[in-house]
């Protein structure tokens, strides 16, 4: 099972408390073209979750082309609707993706508690359900 994700935090006990636990997630793939290049950023994020929980840090191209195991599931999670649009532009596969714990900003409207989106956000997801066909859920916190 995958389970593709937007947080624009990433890797935090959230993520790995309510997530991993309740889907019993194998390991986490972060997806983001800057901080697959960035280990020590990598490494602040891995010294916040418990040992216990892979975390693998990935281009999008590379996340594409990534070996899954068909037996693990795997929580894929994307700093922003940009790097969904690139993934899925590029030839990756998702039937549904989750939009939760984005930034708030001046330019952004709060659609759900913890979930903001500005009108290119919103530009994004329509293009997204609609040239992709996939199914976008707002989910507040977890």
């Amino acid at each position: 099972m995958k389970i593709f994700r937007v947080d624009s935090r990433l890797v935090h006990g959230q993520t790995v408390n309510y997530w991993c636990d309740k889907y019993n997630i194998s390991k986490i793939i972060v997806v983001n073209d800057e901080l697959s290049k960035d280990s020590f950023s990598q490494l602040f994020y891995k010294l916040s979750i418990s040992n216990e929980f892979q975390v693998e840090f990935i281009s999008i191209t590379d996340s594409i082309d990534y070996k899954y195991i068909e037996e693990n599931n795997y929580l894929i999670i994307f700093k922003g609707l940009k790097d969904v649009l690139k993934y899925l532009e590029e030839e990756g596969v998702m039937d549904e993706i989750i939009i939760s714990n984005t930034d708030s900003a001046e330019n952004k409207w709060e659609i759900i508690s913890g979930v903001f989106i500005s009108n290119e956000d919103e530009k994004n997801i329509n293009f997204i359900k609609n040239k992709f066909d996939v199914n976008v859920i707002y989910k507040a916190i977890y």
